[in-house]
C-alpha cells in the first residue's frame, strides 16, 4: 500500500515535466525561473533539458520498480527483501533526492496534498527505512562492529 501511495504520486506528476519548460516555477522545484534564465544564456533549449530530464527520470522509475517486482516476487516471505524492495522503490521517488517538476512545501514527500500529520509520517517512515536499510543490510540483523 506504501508503494502503492508513493508511485501514484510521483506518476500523476510525471504530465507536469512537460509543460516545466514553457513555465518554469519560482522556487522549490525541478526548474526554476533563474535557471531557466541561466540556460538560455548558456544556449541551452529548456525543452531539449526538461524532455531529456523527463526521459532520465522515467528510465529510473521503471527500473526502480522493476527490481523492486523482482525483490517482491523472489523473496516476499523475507522481511529483508521487503524492506529492501520498499528502499528501492522510494529513492528515486522521494522530494529528498529528486526535484519535483512543481513547487513544494518543505514537509511535502508526496505530490498529494495530504494532511500535515501524514506527511510527517511519510517522512519519518521514508527516514526510518533509509537508514535501517543501511543498518540491516544484508542479513537483517544488527551485527556489532566488533564481532565483524
Amino acid at each position: 500500500m506504501l508503494v502503492a501511495l508513493q508511485l501514484l504520486s510521483f506518476v500523476l506528476l510525471l504530465p507536469r515535466y512537460l509543460h516545466l519548460a514553457e513555465h518554469p516555477c519560482p522556487q522549490n522545484c525541478l526548474l526554476t525561473a533563474r535557471e531557466a534564465e541561466l540556460l538560455t544564456s548558456a544556449g541551452i533549449s529548456l525543452n531539449n533539458y526538461v524532455g531529456s530530464l523527463f526521459v532520465v527520470t522515467v528510465v529510473n522509475l521503471l527500473l526502480a520498480v522493476s527490481i523492486a517486482g523482482i525483490l517482491f516476487v523472489q523473496r516476499s516471505h523475507e522481511v529483508m527483501a521487503l524492506i529492501t524492495a520498499y528502499f528501492v522503490c522510494i529513492v528515486p521517488t522521494t522530494y529528498m533526492s529528486n526535484k519535483p517538476p512543481t513547487e513544494v512545501g518543505a514537509a511535502q514527500t508526496t505530490g498529494f496534498v495530504l494532511p500535515l500529520v501524514l506527511e510527517l509520517a511519510l517522512v519519518c517512515l521514508q527516514t526510518t527505512t533509509i537508514y535501517g536499510m543501511f543498518l540491516l543490510f544484508p542479513s537483517g540483523r544488527f551485527v556489532p562492529r566488533c564481532l565483524r
